[in-house]
C-alpha cells in the first residue's frame, strides 16, 4: 500500500502519441501522481531501468514487443511492488480475461472518463484490485460458456478441433491421429455441431479465439 504522503509513480506503456499527451495533461492537473516516463513497447520495458521505480505500470496491450501475459509475469518476478493496470481500446473477453488470470490489478478501456483512470490509479495505489462486478461477471459467463462446450468434446474431437485450428484438411487429420479420412470427417462434423458453428473455418476460429493456449 502507497503511504499518503508519497506520490504515486505510474510508467505509461503505450504507443499513440494521442493517447500520451492526453495522459501529460490529465496527470499534470493531479498533486499524487507522478508521471515518470513514457515507453512505447513491451521491449522496452524489459530494458528499461523505469521499470523499477513505478509503483503502477500502465500497460496498451496492443502495443507490440511482447505477450503481455509474459510481461506482467517478468514485471511480477523482477518487480514484486508494482501493480499493472491495464489501459487498452481492446474490448474483448478473451484478453479481459486473459488479464485478470495472470495477475493485472484491474483492465480499462480508453473510452472511459479520465476521472476513471485517475481513481482506478489511486485506488490501485492503495493495494485495490479494480476489476468492475460486471467485470468479473462478464468473464465468469464467458468462460462457462467456452468451456461446457469443450467439455462437450471427445477426446479425439478436441484432438480434431485443434488440427482444424491449424488449417488441416480431413486427410491431414487423419494421419495424424491414426484414424481413417471417413472417421476424421465425422469427427469434424461433430465438432462444428457441438460448437454451433456451420463451417471448419468458423471451428478454426474459435478455437483460436478461446484455447490459444491449449493448441499445442
Amino acid at each position: 500500500m502507497l503511504n499518503a504522503s508519497k506520490k504515486i509513480n505510474v510508467l505509461v506503456v503505450d504507443n499513440q502519441p494521442t493517447t500520451l499527451s492526453g495522459m501529460r495533461v490529465l496527470f499534470s492537473k493531479t498533486n499524487d501522481i507522478n508521471l515518470i516516463g513514457e515507453l512505447s513497447s513491451g521491449y522496452d520495458l524489459y530494458h528499461s531501468r523505469l521499470t523499477f521505480k513505478a509503483s503502477i505500470i500502465l500497460l496498451d496491450i496492443a502495443v507490440s514487443g511482447s505477450d503481455p501475459a509474459d510481461l506482467i509475469h517478468w514485471i511480477h518476478d523482477n518487480r514484486p511492488n508494482a501493480c499493472v493496470l491495464i489501459f487498452t481500446h481492446l474490448n474483448d473477453m478473451k484478453s479481459l480475461t486473459k488479464m485478470m488470470d495472470v495477475g493485472a490489478c484491474g483492465y480499462l478501456s480508453k473510452e472511459e472518463p479520465e476521472s476513471n483512470l485517475v481513481n482506478a490509479i489511486r485506488k490501485v495505489a492503495n493495494g485495490e484490485i479494480v476489476f468492475s462486478q460486471q467485470q468479473h461477471k462478464q468473464i465468469k459467463d464467458w468462460k462457462e460458456k467456452v468451456f461446457n462446450k469443450i467439455a462437450q468434446l471427445t477426446h479425439q474431437e478436441l484432438e480434431t478441433l485443434k488440427l482444424l485450428a491449424k488449417g488441416w484438411t480431413n486427410q491431414q487429420i487423419a494421419l495424424a491421429l491414426d484414424i481413417s479420412t471417413n472417421t476424421a470427417a465425422f469427427h469434424v462434423t461433430n465438432v462444428m455441431k457441438k460448437l454451433g458453428v456451420s463451417s471448419r473455418m468458423e471451428a478454426a476460429v474459435w478455437a483460436i479465439t478461446n484455447m490459444s493456449d491449449n493448441l499445442e
